[in-house]
């Protein structure tokens, strides 16, 4: 064998001339090597006037001295570039994306996207069994949907219907609104559904603050809103004198209006 096995660096051979040579050509390998900070991972035309010593990672599609170099370590040593196949598990810090890389399966990969003063999750959460642990962010839109005993039939809405959301671990912050145009024909207990995610199926009931109501009849202390566990809906209420029973299709009007907002556990 003459180089090492996993760096690839020259040994010098039995009663070798000019073992110096050897020596400095391992010596020049483990300086490009060892604690890598490439200059950039994205560069494709080589630099004109680089310095001793710089080092970057050729891109796909690279061009001039580096064609064909793609995913390797390339320094500028002795007037020309020097190349290093990497292996996997490799890794690389680069300074102009602020970004540490590894090399995985024939290509460099972030190993934590970092962006300044950015933090990104993976689309498809890796729950921890950690509670201190953070494993998931996420925001977006919801439609709020508004049913009488399960059902929306001829139910018709104006603007501005619609929600947000925020999921942080397995806290969820939602907030939306319901305008009507026709509170169609169904009957029965109000509820708004189509909540983002589903509540934590833990036997705890959370609430959710209705910020504003109008177009409303026969409510005398407020509408009130619940959540229950593991479901993904709101149950409303008509608040009466320190009591609350379920708001029906009757409280309604074609003219109704909802304001609302809940944060719950998943």
């Amino acid at each position: 064998m003459s180089t090492t096995a996993r760096l690839q660096l020259p040994y010098i051979a039995p009663q070798q001339a000019q073992k110096q040579v050897t020596y400095n050509e391992a010596m020049a390998a483990l300086d490009q090597l060892v604690q890598p900070a490439v200059q950039s991972r994205t560069t494709t035309a080589p630099p004109v006037s680089p310095a001793t010593g710089d080092t970057y990672i050729v891109p796909s599609g690279a061009t001039g001295a580096w064609a064909g170099q793609d995913g390797k370590f390339v320094c500028w040593l002795n007037a020309a570039w020097s190349y290093r196949t990497p292996s996997d598990g490799w890794l690389a810090y680069a300074t102009d994306t602020h970004e540490l890389a590894v090399f995985h399966s024939g290509t460099w990969v972030p190993l934590v996207t970092l962006t300044p003063g950015q933090l990104a999750f993976p689309a498809t959460q890796n729950p921890s069994a950690d509670p201190n642990t953070l494993d998931d962010y996420e925001e977006g839109t919801w439609t709020p949907v508004l049913a009488f005993g399960g059902a929306s039939t001829g139910i018709t809405y104006g603007s501005p219907t619609n929600g947000r959301y925020t999921k942080i671990g397995r806290k969820v912050t939602v907030s939306g609104s319901l305008v009507l145009t026709n509170k169609g024909s169904a009957t029965g207990a109000a509820t708004i559904t189509g909540l983002p995610f589903t509540s934590a199926n833990d036997g705890i009931t959370a609430s959710a603050a209705i910020g504003f109501a109008s177009g409303m009849s026969g409510i005398t202390g407020g509408v009130l809103a619940t959540l229950p566990p593991n479901t993904s809906r709101l149950n409303l209420h008509n608040g009466a004198n320190g009591s609350g029973t379920s708001a029906t299709n009757s409280n309604f009007s074609n003219s109704s209006q909802l304001y609302f907002s809940a944060s719950f556990d998943v």
